[in-house]
């Protein structure tokens, strides 16, 4: 029994978003659930990740992933159309870390008694 309940707005931050997991999978996943009618009207995706990408090129990137490794292909012509509209709600945010200097060992033993 499908719920016919509209969804509500979801935001999607992935972790990795330049990566191999999101490349193959997580994005094209999205896309299917989007083909299958499971994705809300309006959500976000957005990648964090350390790569810095523009916005376009960002969006191609995810686009070849889409092509080459969704499980739905070109159905009824669609593919343009949706995998654009999925495309479109995604963003890059690159993420710079900082490495803090390590604790003297002391200082580790100290807490760890």
């Amino acid at each position: 029994m499908q719920n016919n309940k509209p969804l509500p707005p979801v935001l999607f931050f992935i972790f990795g978003g330049s990566g191999d997991l999101n490349y193959r999978k997580l994005t094209p996943a999205l896309y299917n659930l989007f083909l299958d009618g499971s994705m809300p009207q309006k959500f976000n995706i957005t990648g964090i990740a350390r790569s810095e990408y523009a916005e376009d090129a960002y969006k191609q990137h995810l686009l070849e992933g889409i092509e080459k490794f969704s499980r739905r292909k070109d159905e009824n012509n669609c593919f343009r159309r949706a995998s654009h509209r999925v495309a479109e709600t995604c963003h890059a945010v690159k993420v710079t870390t900082i490495q803090s200097p390590p604790l003297p060992r002391r200082s580790i033993r100290r807490a760890c008694e």
